[in-house]
């Protein structure tokens, strides 16, 4: 992910080159001398030099003697025709190493690497993105927006005349291609595992909609009642928000479900959106002096890839491969290269393995009220 000045230099002058190629100069095409170039693209000739070069070694153009710079195919035909991607984040540049958020960055900038095209990234800045137009400027052939959710900044992405990919969040009335996780798929494997040991009652516990309006929520929460339906399963509201079971907060529904955990009716197990949320839930149950797996079962839809063999054998979750998202939205970039901008949102989903930890059993008999 880190280049030198020079090769930045490069790579963006090479973009603005390929662009100009693939809209003005079929194969065969004989290019402006390198410093016809550097005037009409306002950078210097040492820039203009060492573009065509790197063009070269892609096999875009060549040189010819007595000729000049010849256009050897447009570069769109193949997967040179990416030499510097964007890649745009919702959030600080610090994120990018953490959690899930690093397991996205690691797969697209590993893929990235083996494309021999650079990785250029926008941060955001205290909560705003950096601006549209300060990106594309910087000479970019492709883009990838992480946990990007607001739809007019989406909008104004889908209007660009690049290929753009969306991970980590889908809108499905904006046209672009979307990579997400499969959301309801893991709803579906958890709770069945769930079934499967006995269960009977569970709570899900998840962010509020208002709160985090993110469309993997959405979906979870959608997934969680349509499953409840089919399975017959019983549970005593919609969602707990985790945001109000938080220890130290005292509001009327952090009171209800502590009363319903101490019940004698309560549930056996407790389904979470996701291992953020597991904490939470798992210091409200030792709050009120219930164990895990032994007296309630907790799981995750879904879940990052650990760090640490510790963490895989704790929490019984859907394992979402983030790292292929990042793969694969590369992957995705290099296709809408040869094939027409989407007319649609095009949403792809990645695949995840469940992963039986140590925090689910079958239910006791007869769950006693504490």
């Amino acid at each position: 992910m880190h280049i030198n000045a020079k090769q930045d230099k490069a790579a963006r002058v090479a973009a603005e080159l390929r662009r100009l190629i693939a809209r003005d100069h079929p194969p065969g095409d004989v290019l402006p001398t390198q410093q016809q170039l550097a005037a009409r693209l306002r950078v210097g000739l040492r820039s203009v030099n060492a573009a065509v070069r790197l063009l070269a070694q892609q096999g875009v153009v060549c040189a010819v003697q007595r000729k000049g710079t010849v256009v050897q195919r447009r570069p769109a035909d193949g997967a040179t025709a990416l030499s510097r991607v964007a890649l745009v984040l919702r959030y600080g540049l610090a994120n990018i190493f953490e959690g899930y958020a690093g397991q996205i960055a690691s797969g697209l900038s590993g893929r990235l690497d083996e494309c021999q095209c650079h990785l250029a990234v926008f941060p955001a800045h205290r909560g705003v993105l950096t601006p549209l137009d300060e990106v594309v400027a910087s000479g970019i052939d492709g883009a990838i927006l992480q946990g990007v959710r607001e739809p007019a900044q989406l909008r104004a992405w889908a209007e660009q005349r690049l290929p753009v990919v969306v991970v980590d969040h889908c809108d499905q009335g904006i046209a672009l291609d979307y990579l997400v996780c499969d959301n309801a798929g893991a709803v579906d494997a958890v709770l069945g595992h769930l079934v499967g040991l006995g269960h009977r009652r569970f709570e899900y516990v998840a962010p509020t909609l208002r709160a985090v309006p993110d469309s993997d929520n959405r979906e979870r929460l959608q997934a969680v009642a349509a499953a409840r339906t089919r399975l017959g399963l019983a549970s005593r509201a919609a969602s707990w928000p985790a945001s109000d079971l938080r220890a130290g907060r005292r509001n009327p529904r952090r009171e209800a479900f502590f009363r319903l955990l101490r019940g004698a009716s309560r549930p056996t197990a407790i389904l979470v959106d996701s291992s953020f949320t597991a904490v939470i839930v798992l210091q409200a149950l030792a709050e009120c002096g219930l164990r895990v797996p032994a007296d309630v079962s907790v799981a995750a839809v879904a879940r990052h890839a650990p760090r640490n063999q510790e963490e895989v054998l704790q929490l019984t979750c859907a394992l979402m491969d983030f790292r292929s998202m990042g793969r694969r939205a590369v992957e995705r970039l290099l296709e809408r290269t040869r094939s027409p901008a989407p007319t649609q949102a095009v949403i792809e989903r990645i695949g995840f393995t469940l992963h039986h930890g140590g925090t689910t059993a079958a239910p006791l008999a007869q769950p006693s009220g504490r």
